[in-house]
């Protein structure tokens, strides 16, 4: 029991300060092409599920995937973040529908608007 609420604790403090550290030397990539954004985006998703990964052993493997040749909806419940980002890295030129109050988050809002994620009103 101790061990997972280390994992955990020690999974918080790392992505606290890692995304803080991402997020403010990274805000200037904001002024940039938004694919300039979007490889900014995977890098700091890369740096979640790398953490995830070390702090609480938790990995995925993607099977059986067969993408059709036009555009395609993936329709997912969004139950999880680790969900979210994994769908993002491994679709990364994708859009997610998300609620729109997640944009007014500083610099973490800004580049989800930046990369053309669909912004949706709940109410």
């Amino acid at each position: 029991m101790i061990s997972l609420w280390l994992r955990s604790l020690a999974f918080n403090v790392g992505w606290y300060a890692g995304t803080a550290v991402i997020a403010i030397v990274g805000s200037p990539i904001l002024l940039m092409p938004r694919r300039s954004v979007v490889a900014w985006s995977l890098f700091w998703i890369d740096f979640c599920l790398g953490w995830l990964r070390l702090t609480c052993r938790l990995t995925h493997r993607v099977g059986g995937v067969s993408m059709p040749a036009g555009p395609v909806i993936f329709a997912c419940k969004h139950q999880s973040t680790w969900e979210t980002l994994a769908f993002s890295r491994q679709f990364p030129n994708s859009a997610t529908v998300l609620k729109r109050e997640l944009l007014f988050i500083p610099v973490v809002g800004w580049a989800m608007a930046r990369v053309g994620n669909i912004a949706v009103e709940r109410g």
